[in-house]
């Protein structure tokens, strides 16, 4: 049974290196996935998820990687960390996010009779 475990992760080891993404349960249970930067920028500044774990004052680096893979997102006061550790903006962090929230509020579905600034991604 390892083995079939082992087997199945080197079959998909590249997919979880590469176009880490979020996902985000909007109001109308659909699944939206935005690629986020967390993994390119630490890379970038030779940190290590343990390293960023400690800066954070977080007790593991399985929270760091969890960010990184999207299976979790950062709370706003740890993306705003981030942002500082990673010497970025906070929007640099999750681009496709920011722009949907910037286009939601920009340009608001004239059908939807939601005020803009309550809408979910």
């Amino acid at each position: 049974m390892r083995n079939d475990k082992l087997v199945f992760f080197a079959k998909f080891a590249p997919l979880f290196l590469f176009n880490h993404r979020v996902n985000l349960i909007t109001m109308n249970n659909q699944i939206s996935t935005h690629p986020n930067n967390l993994r390119m920028y630490r890379l970038q500044t030779k940190l290590s998820q343990a390293k960023v774990a400690k800066l954070l004052r977080l007790d593991c680096k399985d929270r760091i990687s969890r960010w990184e893979t999207g299976v979790a997102g950062p709370s706003v006061v740890n993306l705003f960390r981030l942002a500082i550790i990673y010497k970025v903006s906070p929007q640099d962090l999750f681009p496709q996010t920011w722009q949907a929230i910037e286009k939601q509020l920009l340009f608001p579905d004239p059908t939807s009779q939601t005020p803009p600034g309550n809408q979910n991604i």
